[in-house]
């Protein structure tokens, strides 16, 4: 019998890694309080995995069977093919080359975007405006009203995007199979 409610549950696991990206990253605190890029890239990592896990659920019940579906649905995919492989390889150089697939940067909230309600010390350290290039390439401008926090972010397809956003989409992809494995091991 397959154990559909595992590989919900991981799925729930990369969810909430993800979350915790999120909101840790959105929180200017997050650094001062001892927080770093790298404890994104942690989350980052165990939410890729929990999300692969889902696809080796099925194979400790059937190794054929599994292989079929899993293929069935690979092809199934179409053109989004190259997108999940990409997301493989990303998790796969974390797992078995310990490389990160994401790397750390910063990003800025303005002051009023801020979760932590302590007083956190502007970025510019006084009243001069500033201007940053972020790594997807948008330039913020401000003054010291904007607060530094950490932002993760993985090489993609050829862009550079929000970590986050790689990791839902692998999410995705985790329950797309699901159905289907769903329906071929009651």
């Amino acid at each position: 019998m397959a154990d559909i409610a595992g590989a919900e549950k991981k799925l729930r696991q990369a969810e909430y890694f993800l979350a915790l990206i999120e909101r840790w990253s959105k929180n200017p605190a997050f650094l001062r309080r001892g927080g770093t890029p790298e404890h994104l890239e942690f989350l980052f990592s165990a939410a890729l995995s929990a999300a692969r896990s889902v696809f080796y659920v099925f194979a400790r019940i059937d190794k054929q069977k599994s292989k079929v579906i899993y293929d069935k649905w690979l092809y199934g995919l179409g053109s989004d093919r190259n997108r999940f492989d990409a997301i493989v390889d990303l998790r796969d150089e974390d797992v078995h080359a310990a490389t990160a697939p994401a790397k750390p940067g910063q990003e800025f909230v303005e002051e009023h975007d801020r979760i932590d309600h302590v007083r956190n010390l502007p970025l510019t350290g006084g009243d001069g405006d500033f201007e940053w290039e972020l790594p997807n390439g948008k330039k913020v401008r401000g003054n010291a009203a904007y607060w530094g926090t950490a932002v993760l972010t993985a090489y993609f397809l050829g862009k550079q995007v929000e970590a986050v956003q790689v990791g839902r989409e692998f999410i995705k992809y985790g329950r797309s199979f699901l159905a289907v494995a769903r329906t071929a091991f009651p």
